[in-house]
This record gives structure tokens, sequence and C-alpha cells, in this order.
């Protein structure tokens, strides 16, 4: 290539290209191997350009022949790695070092020309390729085979074309095949890299329409400044003299490209910052949105936010719709009028993971799975949002409009991900909340079986006996005889019993209302300790919250304190009358902590679970409501009661109640 040629500006101006861009991928991109592989290979290729515009016929040289060697290598690592951003195993790394070795031993021969080292490394590489290429196939996803195979097959041919065509021009001793070559390559190169990378087969290398221009517009004037330094070639020919020119030239001319380069991509990626919607902007969307969507509580509700919200903040949306694919999710949709409905159709879809994860930009894709062709070509639209529940696909947000960009897309996707998720904590507490009234009224009718049987139970012995005294005492009166007062005192102690059993379920069934007022269990058990003069050598009260004054409805308590000791004492009485019961109450991290033991023979095994159900016992005098009543006491003052420990040793029931 002449110093002074035609084409060297636009060789030079290409040269930076290829620099900034690399620069720009290790800066912006995602930190994947690929991504570094792409750059280290844009690093090449500029400074084969370099090398070519510094010497007219750089090809026997060393430095060059070393240049395509690695450019060779870098290309064949892309290709393995692309898309999956792996190491390539040894195998294949010892197949590239033998390629290596065996060229670059026929470029060193002696009395050789180096153009069979230039074809060998061609034939080779592209070999090497070729199966790696075929190899992808096995570990693609259908929907991405046609293009990422199309995207790898190009890179192999215009690495092995640079090669090849070096190999041409040193045979040839002219350099016009290889600048004819890279004047075709170098441009079309870039031109389907950027095409494949904004087309989303490559999102994770930080380029797009934006940054991609203003690297391109920024190299132009920065490659013809170059070609107006080469006026330095006299001050390098001044002090490294004509044997070492060549090389000094080389590396200060990619040291000024590479320099270009960074701050060209730097440039760059701070302008695209002002001419494009901040990250961070779309951050603060995603978490208002978020504090949005907790207020909402229905379907249509939280459909109406998003679709309100989505047009608040993207003006350039035209429509929103919605795609149902999933006969199963249908009632995701079910607020909405005029959902596109594809279930019949395209169920299939609902397990494919490739929709599963990630949106897709209808016109800016080439890898776009074919159903989604399908839907395209019959709705329209810009983007596709896949709308996920239960882990499978239900359907997909149809977005129309222009000028979105990449980041806006996320934004999308975030947003209809955070309104499913509400969706789901929706649907969640709708069912435990109708299991929770099915639940309640299962008990209830239960509850309500259990009382009737009771009832029956309770009143027909009492009543019956009643009957017979009344009969009894209703002849002796015909007969004008004096009633029998031991009738009357019977009939009178059934009425007492009548009385009690009722009263009892008074206290069970009525709406209790909390009536607190302000006390001391100081006080309380003083009251309590009254209330069981006749058993006080067996009962201790220990009083832990050291005179402290608390805010609860007393009345309540005493009754749940009476019937937990009664059942203690009863407990004893099963034990041979001996034992003893304590009643300990203490002030735990803001909660009234209360336990009643006793050293009874403790609760069978077959009852513990059922000891709180209502009318439960296994007692022939007893109603079952003593504990039932304690646990409704419990919860209404916001608190629990649960049994401890049982052992034949003894029982302990623990009370706990919320103090303010």
């Amino acid at each position: 290539m002449t110093e002074g040629g035609f084409f060297l500006p636009f060789f030079i101006v290409f040269a930076v290209i290829f620099s900034s861009t690399g620069w720009h991928i290790l800066f912006k991109g995602v930190g994947t191997i690929d991504n570094l592989w792409i750059f280290l290979l844009f690093m090449s290729i500029s400074f084969i350009t370099v090398s070519s515009m510094v010497s007219y016929f750089p090809y026997p040289t060393l430095t060059f022949f070393i240049a395509m060697l690695i450019m060779m290598n870098l290309g064949t690592l892309y290709i393995y790695s692309f898309p999956r951003s792996i190491w390539p195993n040894p195998l294949w790394v010892l197949f590239m070092l033998i390629a290596d070795v065996i060229s670059f031993v026929q470029f060193l021969r002696p009395s050789q020309n180096p153009y069979k080292a230039y074809f060998i490394l061609s034939v080779l590489f592209f070999i090497i390729n070729y199966f790696i290429v075929v190899r992808k196939k096995k570990h693609l996803q259908s929907h991405r085979i046609k293009a990422v195979m199309s995207y790898v097959a190009l890179i192999g041919v215009f690495t092995t074309a640079l090669s090849f065509a070096s190999g041409i021009s040193n045979l040839t001793f002219d350099s016009t095949v290889f600048l004819a070559t890279s004047g075709f390559v170098l441009p079309v190169s870039l031109i389907l890299f950027f095409t494949f990378t904004a087309f989303n087969l490559n999102p994770g290398s930080g380029l797009n329409n934006t940054n991609f221009i203003l690297i391109s517009v920024f190299s132009l004037p920065s490659g013809f400044l170059i070609v107006n330094l080469l006026f330095l070639r006299s001050l390098i020919l001044e002090y490294v003299g004509p044997v070492g020119f060549a090389t000094a030239a080389i590396f200060i001319l990619f040291l000024i490209i590479s320099v270009l380069g960074i701050i060209i991509s730097l440039a760059s990626a701070t302008i695209e910052g002002f001419i494009n919607r901040n990250r961070y902007l779309y951050q603060n969307y995603i978490n208002i949105f978020r504090n949005d969507t907790e207020n909402t509580t229905t379907r249509s509700e939280l459909f109406s936010l998003t679709a309100s919200r989505l047009q608040e903040w993207f003006p350039d949306i035209r429509s929103i719709r919605y795609l149902l694919v999933n006969d199963e999710s249908s009632d995701i949709f079910a607020p909405l009028e005029d959902v596109l409905d594809e279930s019949r159709d395209f169920g299939h879809m609902t397990k494919q993971k490739e929709f599963l994860h990630e949106p897709f930009f209808t016109k800016a894709s080439l890898d776009l799975p074919p159903e989604l062709t399908v839907f395209i070509s019959k709705y329209g639209g810009n983007v596709y949002i896949p709308v996920i529940s239960k882990q499978e696909l239900a359907g997909f947000v149809i977005i129309e409009g222009k000028n979105f960009s990449h980041n806006a897309m996320i934004c999308f996707s975030n947003m209809i991900n955070l309104a499913m998720s509400r969706l789901e904590k929706l649907s969640l507490f709708t069912r435990v909340i109708d299991t929770q009234k099915k639940l309640e009224a299962s008990r209830h009718f239960q509850e309500t079986g259990k009382m009737v049987s009771f009832i029956a139970h309770e009143l027909r012995s009492p009543l019956s006996s009643i009957m017979f005294n009344m009969e009894v005492i209703k002849e002796d009166i015909a007969k004008h005889k004096e009633p029998d007062a031991e009738y009357l005192d019977i009939s009178l102690k059934e009425i007492k019993r009548l009385n009690h059993t009722v009263e009892k379920m008074l206290t069970y069934g009525r709406n209790i209302k909390l009536s607190p007022s302000e006390g001391t269990f100081t006080k309380f058990f003083e009251e309590l300790s009254i209330l069981f003069l006749s058993s006080s050598d067996r009962i201790e009260f220990i009083d832990n919250t050291k005179g402290m004054v608390f805010n609860f409805d007393w009345d309540l308590l005493k009754s749940m304190f009476i019937n937990l000791i009664n059942n203690s004492l009863q407990a004893i009485q099963r034990n041979n009358d001996q034992g003893s019961v304590k009643v300990t109450v203490s002030f735990k991290r803001k909660k009234l902590v209360a336990e009643v033991s006793d050293t009874g023979p403790g609760i069978p095994e077959e009852h513990r679970d059922s000891i709180f159900e209502p009318f439960y016992t296994t007692r022939k005098d007893g109603n079952g409501l003593g504990l039932a009543t304690c646990e409704k006491i419990a919860k209404i003052s916001g608190g629990t009661i649960t049994l401890k420990e049982t052992s034949p040793k003894g029982t302990v029931f623990q009370i706990n109640l919320p103090v303010e």
C-alpha cells in the first residue's frame, strides 16, 4: 500500500472505527467472554490495517504475519464462544495451537516465499471454524440457529478472506488483491456486525443505533487527522533509522489510533447518555410503579394502572393490547375487553422457554420465533412482552409505538412483571380469603351441629327428671296430699344445672366486646385467690410484672383464668387428689406471658388436637365450653392460648397477650 495512496485516508478511518467500536464494547458491553474476544479481534484488525499502511509490501514481515495469526485465533475463539460465552475446551485449543505451529513453521522456513504460510493458515482455520459452526447447531435453541449460524459463518469467511488475500498478494508481489479484499471486508464487516448487534442478536455488546452513529461520525475527522500526521515519518527515521522504521511507525500509529478509539468511545457513551433517557430514570419509574401496585386491590384496577403509567411515561406508545395463548390463564385477562385470543391454535407455546424471559422487538430481531412472526403479521405491534403465570406463558402485552430504546423495552418488561407479581399476590390473597370463609362456614356448621347435639343431650336428662318430679307432685296435690319436699329439691337442683349450662352457652356464643381498664396483677391475683379459698393450699400465684399497670378487660381475663384453674384442680382430683397448681405472669418483649400449670396426669395424646373445640369434653359432667371460651377470649384480646406441654407429670397452658 503506497503511503500517499488514494485509499489511505479511508483505511485509517476504518482502523479508528474498529478501534473505537472495540473499546466501546469493552467499556459498555456485558463482561462476557465473547465480548472480550470481539474486542481483541477488532484491535487485531486495526493493527493489521496499520501494518499495511506503514509498509508498501508488509506480507513477508514477521510483524504482519503474527498480527494475521492472532486475528485468525481471535476470530475462531469468538465463533466458538458466541453466544454462549464459554471458554473452548482443551481439544479445540489444541487444534488451534497445531494450526498456529504448522503455519508459523512454514513462514519461518528459509528460501521459501511465505505466501504458503498464509494459505495453510487460511485452510487450517477454515476447517476448524467449519467444524465449530457445525457443532454449534446442537447447542442452540431452534429459533436462534439461522441467525447465529449466519453471523458466525460470516466472521469465519471474512477473517479467512483477509488471510487468503494476504497470501495471494505475497504470491503475486502485488498488494492490489489485499487492498481490494480489505476495502470490501472492512466496511461490510462493520455494517454486518452492527446490524446483527442492533437486531438483538448480541444485545450484550453495548452498541445501539445512537452510539454507533456517533462512533462513526467522530472517527471521520480523527482518521483524516492521522493522515496529516504522517509527516512524523521523518521524525521517526531520524531517531530509529530505516531499519527500525516500520516497526516503530506501526506501533506509534497503532497507539495513536487506540488512544483516539478510547476517546471516541467514551465521548459517544457520554453524548448518548444525554440523547437517550437515562437508565436511572427508568429505574425511578419502576420504583414508583412498584409502590403504586401495592395499593391496588382488584385486577381491573391493576391493569388500568399499568396501561395509564406506560402511556404517561412513554408518550410514543400508541396502543396497548393483550394476546392470550394459554386458555388456562384466561382469568388473568378477565377484566379486559377485546382480548386477542390465540389459545386454541398456539397452546403449545406455553412451556417454550424462549418466551419466558425476554421481550421482543418485532422490527429489530433476526431470530424471532416463528409463532411470534405469525402474530406480528396478524396483529402488528413493535414490542411483544411475555406475560408469565405459574412459570408458563399466558400471553403477550403488545405495544404499538415508535422510537423505543432497548432500555425502554426493558422498563416495559419490568413493569409488566411487577404487575403480574402483584396479580399473583391478589389471586393468592383472594384464594386465602375464600378458603378462610369456607373454613369459617364449615366450622360454624360443625359448631352448630355440635351445639344442637349438646343441647339435646344436656337438656333432655334434667328436663326428664323435672317432668317426672312435677308429675309426682301433681298427683300428690290431686290427692290432697302434702308434696314431698325431696322432689322439689331435685327439680330445683336440675333447674340450676340447666341455668348454668345455658349461661355457659351464652358466654361462648355472645358477641364479646372488650371493656379495658387499668389494673395490676397484684390486685387481680388477690381477687382470684378469694374465689379459690377452699383450694388455697394447692394454688400458688406468682406475679413477675413488679406491679406494672396494664390495660386489659379484667373480667374476661378472670373468666379465662377461672376456667383454666378449675381444669387444673379437676386434673389433680383425678390424680388421687395429689398435686398443686401454679399461675405465673411475666412481661416479655411487649407481651404478657401467663402460664397455668398443674401436676395432674396430663392430657392423653388422642385428645390434644381437639381440646379447644367447642363441646368437646371427656368428662361426664363437662360441657366442652371452658377451653373454647378461653381461646375465644384470647383471640378477641389479640393474643393466643396454647397447650405448651403435657405429660404424665403435668400440663402447662400458656397465654400470650399483646401489651400496647
